[in-house]
């Protein structure tokens, strides 16, 4: 079995912090931007996890945006890259500081959010190369062998 430990609003229907930045309504979701003024900035995409829940699990989180520049080099601070594609990135936390996205880049909407032990984001990742899953996401349920959600 799989589970996205990220309980808390993993569609990302809510409103996420801001570290100098502001949001406005996407449609059911939410976008995220510098506050005017301002060259840096961050977004706390994963509400409820603490930094230390967060050490030694895989971080997700995938994004749109009307700039193809966020889509590509969108990051999670903190934390070492382990996979990026146009939109979604994830990360293991290097420290127990705050991993958050980048709002310097440019405006964002973020779409979901999962957090997995290692060997769960093994197999996620191996479903979505497979085709079996349109993102290496799922929404907090658990997934049976075989990429069936229960």
């Amino acid at each position: 079995m799989i589970h996205n430990l990220a309980a808390a609003d993993p569609g990302c229907t809510e409103t996420r912090g801001t570290w100098c930045g502001s949001h406005s309504a996407d449609g059911a979701k939410w976008k995220y931007m510098l506050e005017e003024g301002q060259s840096n900035g961050t977004l706390f995409a994963w509400k409820g996890i603490t930094n230390q829940q967060a050490a030694d699990h895989v971080l997700y989180a995938r994004v749109t945006s009307e700039s193809a520049h966020v889509l590509d080099v969108i990051t999670i601070e903190n934390c070492r890259l382990i996979a990026r594609e146009h939109g979604w990135v994830a990360g293991i936390p290097t420290n127990d500081k705050s991993h958050t996205l980048p709002l310097a880049y440019g405006a964002l909407t973020l779409q979901e959010v999962a957090m997995y032990t290692p060997d769960d984001w093994d197999k996620i990742l191996a479903m979505y190369t497979a085709g079996i899953l349109p993102s290496p996401w799922i929404d907090g349920e658990y997934l049976r062998p075989g990429g069936r959600l229960s």
